[in-house]
């Protein structure tokens, strides 16, 4: 039995805040993407304290070590492609060499970690992804908390909904064990799973730590420190006048992240009712720790970037508390530089009522508040709970009965003839630009099959619902795939990509209809994600119908998970 040295000083307890709905996905390869486009990156560090110490995966004495940890959606608040990951050293490093690793990722359902590896991974969430493959990895030297970085030979597109197990197989490292900083985590009873030997054996031992990482992904969301607010404000989405413009100030430390930011999505703090807005969203650098009561002496690195000019911008009813809402980014691209503080403004010229934005009580002069074209205001310390898409990440409706409920919708994949429409709101969305592939989520395990025929069409439109005529749906229609498809065997979870032959160029302000007509599949086979119980916020989003021929079909107050790959 093989010797697991852990020192455990105190417990941290951390808040969990899981994005429910429209959260930002994965994508890009963390260079360029599509167009010689810089891809937006950023760094998760995970909030946790240091509480210990770890040797349970680069040891120098045994065989064959493996360890898997559970790291919480709440504890990443944030998705997109992960391409390295980083661990914080529990003491000084004299340097080690460690061969045959390989890291694996996997979305998982588990709240707390199985004593059996193969339980917490592939149980309903999709694939395990191999990211290294039984690499040597050289462990620089360094002082004790700094972290070292291992890039990774594959990547793992992390949905930001779902739980994230990394599971490390190790040989025996050349020299010294290498001691990693754990912290003891209250709110995760066992984060930790380990084993060792020549077979990698078990059971394994199960421990309430987790060791202190950083993932490094490239576009997706990053919702920064300010996250987890228990408190609400109706402040600039409102239809007063006092309180329709505000800057929001975030400093360099708490966004991590660098390279073009394509959207911004704001978590509601109260479930939503219906409303609209016309907003004009501007976003620029600046020196300043703290905002003065002119908005415009705030903007002092550089001119700022209007990404949203007046435009039109619709919350939709039934929204969760802690779901997510995409301001329309369709004017413009701000290029973070990484460095800067970074000004978000915020200025509402009309609205038909009332939005509450997450919040909690910061530190400093960090929000301006001021009537809708107002020179002046006054500042505070409220906190305003965020996210960034990056570019370089995809758009994920995740709706909020997601791949938790066993409701699939039998089309594309799963009839021999058929014909849909799925309405997505600009606000499930946030993103201009050409989308290349679709996709949708498995709700059942299914094998490979090919030979399918679809024709595909989207359509963007300032409607909120669906009618039953198909072709009324679709005022602005572009046939963008028409022609033979495979799909590939998948588990419960991963996502059924459809590759596009045209693509799609999204303005980021209008509403989406994507219609899909074909025939093929097999009865009982690979299965859609579909939510039907959030009536509210999808009514009347889906038609179905008999045949891929049908000029009419049912409406339905219901949705499937979709994402949509950018280039």
């Amino acid at each position: 039995m093989w010797h697991e040295r852990t020192h455990l000083a105190r417990v941290i307890v951390i808040a969990a805040s899981v994005c429910l709905a429209a959260c930002g996905g994965g994508g890009g390869d963390g260079g360029t993407s599509g167009g010689g486009t810089p891809t937006g990156t950023f760094t998760k560090t995970l909030n946790l304290s240091s509480s210990g110490t770890s040797n349970a995966v680069f040891h120098s004495g045994v065989t064959g070590r493996r360890q898997q940890s559970l790291v919480l959606a709440g504890d990443i608040n944030g998705s997109g492609t992960i391409r390295s990951i980083s661990f914080r050293f529990g003491s000084a490093s004299t340097g080690n060499t460690c061969p045959n690793v390989t890291i694996k990722m996997g979305h998982t359902s588990k709240a707390n970690l199985d004593t059996t590896f193969a339980n917490n991974v592939e149980e309903g969430r999709g694939s395990a992804v191999v990211v290294l493959d039984n690499a040597l990895v050289t462990i620089p030297t360094g002082s004790n908390s700094d972290y070292f970085t291992i890039p990774l030979n594959g990547a793992f597109s992390y949905n930001g909904a779902d739980n994230l197990v990394v599971d490390i197989t190790a040989g025996a490292c050349s020299t010294a064990t290498t001691e990693l900083a754990i912290a003891s985590v209250a709110h995760t009873a066992t984060a930790g799973a380990f084993s060792s030997a020549a077979a990698i054996s078990e059971p394994a031992l199960t421990g309430a730590y987790l060791h202190l990482m950083k993932f490094t992904l490239a576009g997706g969301g990053d919702s920064l420190t300010f996250a987890g607010g228990t408190g609400g404000t109706s402040i600039p989405l409102n239809s007063g006048s006092a309180n329709q413009r505000a800057q929001l100030l975030y400093k360099a430390a708490d966004i991590n992240g660098t390279g073009p930011v394509t959207g911004m999505a704001v978590p509601v703090a109260a479930a939503t009712i219906a409303e609209s807005y016309t907003v004009t969203v501007k976003l620029g650098h600046t020196t300043l720790s703290d905002l003065t009561i002119t908005f415009a002496n705030n903007f002092n690195s550089g001119a700022p970037v209007t990404v949203a000019n007046a435009a039109s911008f619709a919350v939709p009813g039934g929204i969760p508390v802690n779901g997510y809402v995409w301001l329309p980014f369709a004017d413009g691209a701000f290029t973070y530089n990484g460095t800067d503080n970074l000004v978000v403004e915020v200025d509402v010229s009309a609205g038909t009522g009332t939005t509450f934005w997450r919040n909690h009580t910061g530190t400093g002069q960090i929000r301006l508040r001021g009537s809708h074209g107002s020179p002046i205001g006054a500042t505070d310390s409220a906190a305003y709970d965020i996210q960034f898409r990056f570019h370089g990440g995809t758009m994920d409706v995740h709706t909020p009965n997601g791949i938790s409920g066993s409701i699939g919708d039998g089309f594309p994949f799963n009839n021999v003839d058929g014909k849909r429409q799925y309405l997505y709101l600009a606000s499930e969305l946030g993103t201009q630009g050409a989308i290349s592939t679709i996709a949708c989520r498995a709700v059942v395990n299914s094998a490979a099959e090919g030979g399918l025929n679809y024709t595909v069409v989207i359509s963007q439109t300032t409607a909120t619902t669906l009618n039953a005529t198909f072709a009324a749906n679709l005022p602005t229609p572009v046939t963008v795939l028409s022609g033979t498809l495979s799909i590939p065997a998948v588990l419960r979870g991963d996502w059924l990509e459809i590759p596009l032959s045209t693509p799609f160029s999204y303005n980021g302000r209008d509403n989406l209809v994507v219609q899909i007509a074909g025939t093929g599949g097999t009865i009982g086979g690979a299965t859609c994600v579909l939510d039907n119980t959030s009536t509210t916020l999808h009514a009347a989003r889906r038609i179905t119908g008999g045949s891929s021929g049908a000029t009419t079909g049912s409406v339905a107050d219901s949705l499937i998970d979709m994402r949509f790959n950018l280039q």
